[in-house]
């Protein structure tokens, strides 16, 4: 019997392809919007770029924790990982909204 494709499974189905490709994404915010224009390698759709951008942002809170590095008690990380995810939440929300 085949394994329902549920959402850890189709997650673990683009992890492989994603480590099995050299994957490349611009992210472009031309002047005068913030209405990012993606552009990569794999052609797959924005799904892919979501997965894609969900990797880069692991990278990118690496990033932040040792740029705060002294500053950020990180006792407290989740309450700030709470803000950053609630910041998501509502720029998400606003995707079709007409705002």
């Amino acid at each position: 019997m085949p394994k329902e494709l549920d959402i850890d499974t189709f997650g673990e189905i683009v992890d492989g392809v994603l480590k099995d490709e050299h994957i490349t994404m611009v992210i472009e915010l031309p002047p005068g919007t913030l209405d990012a224009e993606l552009h990569d390698n794999v052609k797959m759709g924005g799904t892919m770029q979501f997965y894609i951008l969900l990797h880069a942002l692991e990278a990118a809170w690496k990033n932040m924790l040792h740029d705060l590095n002294g500053y950020l008690d990180m006792d407290k990380k989740e309450y700030v990982v709470d803000g950053i995810l609630e910041m998501v939440k509502g720029s998400l929300m606003e995707v079709g909204s007409g705002t």
